[in-house]
């Protein structure tokens, strides 16, 4: 299994927006989606939000070429034009790399290259890739048991405050 299928398999907010990896070695990466109508606004035009997400997985696979793994520290997007239909490519290239942040330029494009968004984005390495490390669905499953036991405990508390205060 190359890289391009470790990111294709295990990606579940890729995967669940319709996002395909096209590319991705040496600080570079390309991604992209076909527009459906769940990537639409309410005018009928590519969401920016789903535009916003393709430049944040192009920054962060790009940044993760380099063997370590990155979030997103702070993205500035400016939007050009927009689509109706059609394909959306994100192509992001590493345009400086430290000891902690990666810098990365994304551009947004339709299938014909008529730019529709252009993106900076810092990344902020959080650790080099543990080979050890629970795969995305250990940590899911992880994250969804954490999750139901905060929602509980607030429900206790909250219980409690409303009880306290007479509001029943």
């Amino acid at each position: 299994m190359d890289k391009l299928d470790i990111y294709r398999n295990s990606h579940y907010f890729m995967t669940h927006n319709s996002i395909e990896v096209l590319t991705a070695e040496n600080g570079y990466a390309e991604v992209c989606t076909v527009l459906s109508d769940d990537g639409r606004n309410l005018n009928g035009y590519a969401h920016g939000g789903l535009i916003s997400a393709l430049a944040d997985c192009a920054a962060g696979i790009a940044a993760k070429t380099d063997g370590r793994d990155y979030v997103t520290q702070t993205m500035n997007i400016s939007y050009i034009s927009n689509i109706r239909e059609g394909t959306l490519y994100a192509r992001g290239a590493v345009v400086s790399s430290g000891k902690t942040i990666v810098v990365v330029r994304v551009t947004i494009c339709n299938g014909t290259g008529r730019l529709i968004a252009d993106a900076s984005l810092n990344m902020f390495c959080i650790a080099a890739k543990d080979p050890t490390a629970p795969s995305y669905p250990d940590i899911r499953q992880k994250r969804k048991s954490e999750t139901a036991l905060h929602q509980r405990k607030q429900n206790a508390s909250l219980e409690t405050y409303m009880t306290q205060c007479r509001f029943f």
